[in-house]
């Protein structure tokens, strides 16, 4: 699974490269078939650049290698967590600031639409707005320790009170090292 910080990231040519190349991760077998939401047809040009079999308006079916999608449709959440668990590769991307102003920070954890289906996989999305501006990197790992109350984690069914989270950017991760994300579209 590979998630980013926004859905413009996955519809922006200046990301086109990178894009391909997280499906190439992505896929399954080198002949693998990428589907592509109907909602994300720009993406569909940025990944026929390389050589990457692709399903414009797909919806997701067991013949796809790699499913594309944005984070804000959570009907078939239970399908996709399947598609994943199989071994199907998945390319997500959005942002909850927008959706929290409607609905409350308080429940983007748990009631985001994506963050239905990218928590298996021990990431999510927060209602928080990412800053806008040119970052340096660091060449080490970052490591910042988030310690979690008890009851969040048995909420979440992990029951691992210990365990560690990370805030990086709009996005929560379970371990304690993480990369750096894009989090702006401006030049």
């Amino acid at each position: 699974m590979v998630v980013v910080s926004h859905e413009g990231i996955l519809k922006d040519s200046k990301f086109s490269q990178f894009l391909r190349n997280a499906v190439e991760w992505l896929k399954p077998s080198p002949e693998a078939l990428v589907g592509v939401h109907p909602r994300l047809d720009s993406l569909c040009q940025s990944l026929l650049g390389g050589d990457v079999k692709v399903q414009a308006g797909a919806e997701l079916s067991p013949s796809l290698g790699v499913y594309c999608m944005d984070a804000y449709d959570s009907t078939r959440a239970k399908d996709l967590v399947g598609f994943v668990k199989r071994g199907g590769g998945l390319l997500v991307g959005g942002q909850a600031w927008h959706w929290a102003s409607r609905h409350g920070k308080e429940k983007v954890l748990f009631e985001f639409p994506g963050d239905q289906v990218t928590s298996v996989a021990g990431v999510y999305f927060t209602g928080s707005e990412g800053e806008t501006g040119t970052f340096s990197v660091s060449k080490e790992m970052l490591r910042i320790p988030l310690i979690t109350q008890p009851s969040w984690w048995e909420d979440v069914g992990r029951g691992d009170a210990a365990q560690l989270a990370l805030t990086i950017g709009s996005c929560i991760h379970e371990k304690c090292t993480c990369s750096p994300e894009v989090t702006g579209l401006h030049d």
